[in-house]
């Protein structure tokens, strides 16, 4: 057998010494409290009151009725009854967002903190009314006339190594050919020659001058957005991204141009209604979006008519007013220099187109604020749109 092991000396039971552990209580019954006889054990608290509990009851206890035996053919009580709130919609469902519509998933946030004023005030493209929307396109003028100017300043040198040069010639030619009346077989070659001459190099010159236009106006409109969402205006930057959307842009336009045409000749006023649906916004919705260009500036036009209305009013306005302002300045040039007879001398014709092309870049400074913040707020009252939306479709185009 094997050896048992000694039991330590101070073991109350050691069989060691002799002694036998107490009895154990039956299975089931408490075992006996501890202290003298007959004597409770103490109580944490006041004599006679209970113990406090600790929280509702523990988890693994039944719900009340569990088990109880239900009649038959009797649903066990709350069977059928609905949820409270069920069936109910979340409040604000189905109701269009307000005005700064949020930033979806991926589109980065703006960082331009519009300054006070109006609701819709917090995104800087977005107005709710025509006060807000001329106060926004006037604060991009100021915070960004100058990567704005810088852009139209590359189109007006452009402009003018290209325009000058035919202009100039084409009033040196009209100085030396014969009049309609004085043609006969003798100078007909030269006249008809000299006139292609004058028409290639003004088609060359225009297609030139089409090409370097979508590039600014896309440019502008993407430093814009580039600007107001990261702080960063670059020029060159902006024009080099926008290179991939002047093929469409251009030949959007000349879509627009056939349509506006036969607008016209179907009548005038429906041309000048085609006019105001599709040249303001369309740089913008080529840009900003890969969609049937032409529905969609209906579309985003009769959204809210009388706020279109206002913007593109405004804008036409504005294009009248400089061409008004380049016009005059033209006549007071040319009151000297032969525009009585019907023909600028060179040197006049060279200052009228000068001041032609500086007048139009100037507008174009301001004419991308006023396109951009138009093209917004037309899109905000058909759809979610913001700032951020518009930066994150940049990066997708």
């Amino acid at each position: 057998m094997s050896e048992q092991p000694p039991y330590p000396p101070n073991d109350p039971y050691g069989q060691g010494q002799g002694q036998s552990p107490p009895p154990q209580p039956p299975y089931g019954q408490q075992p006996p409290s501890y202290g003298p006889p007959g004597q409770e054990p103490p109580s944490y608290g006041p004599p006679g009151q209970e113990p406090p509990s600790y929280g509702p009851p523990s988890y693994g206890q039944p719900p009340p009725g569990y088990g109880e035996q239900q009649p038959q053919g009797q649903p066990p009580p709350g069977y059928g009854q609905q949820p409270p709130g069920y069936g109910q919609q979340p409040p604000g469902y189905g109701q269009p967002p307000p005005y700064g519509y949020g930033t979806p998933p991926g589109a980065p946030p703006y960082g331009y903190e519009a300054p006070a004023g109006g609701p819709g005030s917090t995104d800087p493209l977005i107005s709710p009314d025509y006060a807000s929307w001329w106060q926004k396109a006037t604060n991009l003028v100021k915070r960004y006339w100058k990567p704005l100017l810088i852009l139209q300043a590359v189109g007006i040198v452009i402009a003018l190594i290209i325009r000058l040069p035919v202009a100039i010639a084409q009033a040196s030619l009209a100085g030396t050919l014969p009049a309609r009346d004085q043609i006969n077989d003798t100078n007909v070659g030269n006249y008809l020659g000299a006139t292609f001459s004058v028409v290639a190099l003004n088609f060359i010159s225009a297609i030139v001058a089409i090409v370097v236009a979508a590039i600014i106006t896309l440019a502008s409109l993407r430093l814009l957005v580039t600007a107001v969402t990261t702080g960063h205006a670059d020029p060159m930057d902006a024009a080099k991204r926008s290179l991939n959307r002047v093929l469409p842009l251009i030949g959007w336009q000349l879509l627009a141009g056939l349509i506006i045409l036969a607008g016209i000749c179907a009548c005038i006023l429906p041309g000048i209604y085609l006019a105001a649906v599709l040249l303001p916004i369309l740089p913008a919705i080529v840009l900003f979006e890969r969609t049937n260009v032409v529905g969609r500036a209906f579309k985003l036009f009769h959204g809210n008519l009388g706020s279109s209305l206002a913007r593109v009013g405004t804008m036409a306005a504005l294009v009248l007013v400089a061409g008004l302002i380049s016009g005059a300045i033209g006549s007071i040039i040319g009151a000297g220099s032969g525009l009585a007879t019907g023909v600028l001398t060179p040197g006049a014709t060279a200052a009228v187109t000068i001041i032609e092309i500086i007048v139009t870049g100037l507008v174009g400074v301001v004419a991308a604020p006023l396109t951009l913040t138009t093209y917004a707020d037309m899109r905000a009252r058909v759809e979610p749109v913001s700032t951020g939306v518009l930066a994150h479709e940049l990066t997708n185009n």
